[in-house]
């Protein structure tokens, strides 16, 4: 576990490192609003693990499954990977995107789980 979030710690780092190599006005908020969306996620998926986890949003659409993949430790890594070896110059646009998204999932949490401690 603790290899595991060297590694991501690593990751947010060369990721925010490329992007202000790449475009030097990068803000400073966009990049900590980054690391702590990647961190939310890393949280929210640990704790929606196991057998009793389940989806804040159920449905099995396409567009619905390629947005939740942005959650999926495996394809993150792939896209990053991505991105830094073949297009740095877009790494700012990944992690505006890996922003919003995860943002955005942080928002919709919040909400089911006041949701449901209302009930």
């Amino acid at each position: 576990m603790l290899c595991d979030v060297a590694a991501q710690i690593a990751l947010v780092a060369a990721l925010a490192a490329t992007a202000v190599a790449q475009r030097p006005g990068t803000p400073a908020w966009l990049l900590a609003a980054f690391a702590g969306t990647w961190m939310v996620n890393l949280v929210t998926s640990v704790m929606q693990a196991g057998p009793n986890a389940a989806s804040m949003v159920t449905s099995t659409s396409l567009p619905v499954r390629l947005v939740k993949l942005i959650r999926d430790y495996g394809a993150v890594i792939f896209v990053a990977g991505l991105v830094l070896a073949v297009a740095p110059a877009l790494t700012v646009w990944l992690i505006v995107a890996f922003t919003v998204v995860n943002g955005g999932f942080l928002l919709a949490s919040i909400a089911f789980s006041a949701r449901a401690s209302m009930r």
